[in-house]
């Protein structure tokens, strides 16, 4: 049986901005629809995907910053996808629910986007997470250039 759609199931904790009320349904609407829109990124017979995303404050993301990537400072957005080998997305084969991984986001590490819009700036750092979690990467300039049009493309389907 092939799949065409897919569902995104995200779970979110700690504190989330205020100016998020309808967060969780953004992003699983726009992640369905980039998704349906690149279903070859998933296996055929996934009916499912789960993120977990997790509001931070400073102190803690530098820690796990420290931790994981040893950069003692902030950040605004980390990811810990569970499929990754080799710098590539390599999920199992034969799950009808994946799991992708995890986000860190530090709202107060967020750069705004055009005049102080830092809710676009989270949202953007979200996207991004969501791409890593993907197996996107901007290692070098091919590669940033795809996962910037990628981002613009998940903007467009949240603003």
């Amino acid at each position: 049986m092939i799949v065409l759609d897919l569902r995104v199931s995200l779970s979110i904790s700690g504190s989330v901005p205020p100016l998020f009320e309808d967060l969780k349904e953004t992003l699983e609407g726009a992640w369905e629809r980039f998704l349906r829109e690149h279903r070859s990124l998933i296996p055929h017979q996934v009916e499912g995907v789960e993120v977990s995303l997790s509001f931070v404050e400073p102190e803690a993301m530098r820690e796990v910053n420290l931790k994981y990537r040893q950069v003692d400072s902030s950040t605004d957005v980390l990811s810990f996808p569970l499929w990754e080998e080799d710098g590539r997305f390599s999920p199992p084969v034969g799950w009808r629910w994946l799991p992708l991984g995890d986000l860190l986001v530090c709202v107060q590490d967020v750069e705004p986007l055009g005049e102080g819009d830092r809710a676009r700036g989270v949202l953007l750092v979200i996207h991004h997470g969501f791409l890593h979690l993907l197996g996107f990467d901007h290692g070098d300039e091919e590669q940033r250039r795809e996962m910037w049009l990628l981002q613009d493309e998940l903007m467009s389907f949240t603003v």
